[in-house]
């Protein structure tokens, strides 16, 4: 059997398997070997992703490159990189919230279940597993890539030895209205406290707009109450939001090339935001916090509006006067989608891995 030219493991759910899969078509679209190797979170997903390393071993032996995609909630490819860097020190992982690999990796070796089985997952074996194993994975790969200068230096001062930054991908602008004549406003993403949502319908409550607010994205278990919580409080509104839930790819990038303005008001943020990202390859109108994954690519007063953390009267006043001035929407988003157009699409980001692959191929 030939070996494939790139090995990529990845996740089959959220933004990590969203990048994950496109880089995988980017490079077979440019006619390359790649093996897919998808990782879908399980009962148990630790033993998922160690099989699944062990089955494949001679491919990873064998591999031109190993390519690994992990974000704080991929417990499979992350043990898949603990078999894939015991066999080759060159394996490159793509942390897409670096300087986290991932969360608690130990306690995805026991089943989660609710009870007891949870708590001796989180109090037993997180505690015993978490620091060495991560360490042993961060010691043993040949490169680590992050989404941002801000991951990046984070990375470093946290330890790491080999960081290299590469820019987030994204895929080309649909066809949309300009901002200065769509009237929805949307936040997306996964919903939970960190992403301020709670400070985006105090806003736009007191900004008073006729334009519709659409909010998409579910909640996880833990955030489930929470949620309805806000939903029933939001209803009572005079102009209350629309509450979409889960959205597919398709349905997600078509809400966002329909906006008039995409609001990202995180109280607390990932170091890279594909969301920020595709709005601005859409050349949407952005207002957003000032979190690191924000202030990296959003210039303020240029490529977007941003506004201090928790500040929900700022956020209002920012919201009321973007809806109020068409003219100054698709100039935001016209600036942002020339700036993305250069920065971030998948054949750079393919550019940028490979780049990387060199630099790993060195650390044999």
């Amino acid at each position: 059997m030939t070996a494939p030219e790139v090995l990529i493991a990845r996740p089959t759910a959220g933004g990590v398997a969203h990048v994950g899969a496109k880089v995988v078509g980017e490079f077979r679209r440019q006619g390359r070997d790649v093996l897919d190797v998808p990782l879908a979170e399980s009962a148990a997903p630790a033993w998922r992703g160690l099989l699944t390393g062990l089955r494949a071993a001679g491919r990873i032996r064998r591999a031109g490159v190993i390519h690994i995609e992990l974000g704080r909630i991929t417990t499979g490819p992350f043990w898949f990189a603990v078999v894939a860097v015991s066999l080759r020190r060159d394996v490159v992982l793509v942390v897409h919230d670096a300087p986290t690999l991932v969360d608690a990796p130990g306690a995805a070796v026991v089943p989660a279940r609710r009870g007891w089985r949870d708590a001796v997952a989180h109090k037993v074996f997180a505690p015993l597993l978490d620091r060495p194993v991560t360490l042993y994975v961060r010691r043993r790969a040949g490169v680590v890539a992050v989404l941002s200068e801000v991951a990046a230096r984070q990375s470093s001062a946290a330890g790491f030895k080999r960081v290299e930054r590469i820019n987030h991908g994204a895929d080309p602008a649909l066809p949309g209205p300009l901002p200065s004549t769509s009237r929805t406003v949307v936040f997306g993403g996964f919903l939970s406290p960190a992403k301020g949502l709670e400070d985006l319908l105090a806003a736009w409550e007191e900004a008073g707009s006729d334009h519709q607010l659409m909010i998409a994205g579910t909640a996880s278990r833990q955030h489930a109450e929470w949620v309805a919580r806000l939903q029933r409080e939001s209803a009572k509104f005079a102009n209350p939001p629309r509450w979409l839930g889960y959205l597919g790819d398709q349905e997600f990038a078509e809400l966002i090339a329909s906006a008039s303005v995409v609001v990202l008001p995180y109280r607390a943020a990932n170091p890279a935001s594909g969301i920020l990202v595709r709005a601005m390859v859409q050349g949407r109108a952005v207002l957003a916090t000032r979190v690191p994954a924000m202030e990296s690519l959003v210039t303020d007063g240029v490529t977007g509006c941003l506004v201090d953390v928790g500040d929900t009267g700022g956020l209002a006043r920012e919201l009321a006067n973007l809806l109020s001035d068409p003219t100054a929407r698709d100039r935001l988003g016209a600036a942002a989608a020339e700036v993305a157009a250069v920065r971030h699409t998948w054949a750079r980001q393919a550019s940028d891995l490979d780049r990387i692959y060199a630099v790993a191929g060195g650390t044999k």
